[in-house]
């Protein structure tokens, strides 16, 4: 996968952005200042110690977190209803088998019927699960149930598509080939990604740009162009390096 002729222009944008919790013991400021652009089609990395507001940032551009101080906006046409979301947890409607979750939000684009299950296995397929599609979540294992959260955010055809620790909670090896599986299904279809990740090694692998946030009140303090080639090697000298470079920052 390469960058080349990617829209320069950003997806979205967060200028000044502030965000201060309410607590027990007083207000907590997790985010100060953020100003950031994420550009079109390319694949982001956000990375930062926990605390630090990146999933918060993530929120505000889902438009989950609307209490904020500063500025969020999409370029994208029509982000409202193009927006797909993967979070750590699959949050599958564990009454619907797969097919079912995805028919889901095929509906909700209004696909008629007959193209609905053709769409369905289409997307199922895409994420490796063919087979599988009238199974429930509770009979997948961990890992089909992201690939099946994976396939119903696709099904959006998303504009922007944010992805919040989607393999955190993953054994190494299925976070692995799920990996593998993101940056196959970016590399035939672009989509504008911004991903949030606590794994340095994961985001030199994955992105195209990785921005670097402090600990909390979460800030820019870097910016890291991640010019790899694609298909990369997880444990490449060239990742490796790329790695070291977010680990120098985030100890500044």
């Amino acid at each position: 996968m390469s960058t080349a002729g990617v829209d320069s222009r950003p997806a979205i944008t967060f200028r000044d952005i502030k965000k201060v919790f309410a607590s027990a013991t007083g207000s907590v400021t997790a985010l100060e200042n953020v100003s950031v652009d994420i550009a079109h089609k390319q694949f982001t990395a956000l990375v930062g110690p926990s605390g630090c507001g990146k999933s918060t940032l993530l929120h505000i551009a889902a438009g989950l977190d609307t209490q904020y101080g500063g500025s969020f906006m999409s370029n994208e046409l029509d982000l409202a209803h193009r927006l797909g979301c993967v979070f750590q947890a699959p949050r599958l409607l564990p009454w619907l088998s797969a097919a079912q979750n995805v028919e889901f939000v095929l509906k909700e684009r209004g696909i008629p019927g007959e193209k609905r299950s053709v769409e369905v296995r289409r997307f199922l397929e895409l994420v490796g699960l063919q087979g599988f599609e009238d199974c429930f979540p509770s009979q997948l294992s961990g890992g089909m149930q992201q690939r099946v959260s994976l396939a119903r955010a696709l099904a959006i055809d998303p504009a922007v598509l944010l992805m919040d620790e989607p393999f955190s909670a993953l054994d190494e090896l299925t976070a692995r080939r799920l990996r593998i599986e993101l940056l196959r299904l970016h590399a035939a279809q672009p989509h504008t990604v911004l991903f949030v990740t606590h794994n340095v090694t994961e985001a030199a692998y994955l992105a195209d740009r990785v921005i670097i946030m402090s600990a909390r009140p979460g800030r820019i303090v870097a910016e890291i162009a991640v010019d790899i080639p694609y298909p990369r090697e997880y444990e490449s000298v060239e990742v490796a390096a790329v790695a070291r470079k977010i680990i120098d920052h985030l100890k500044l």
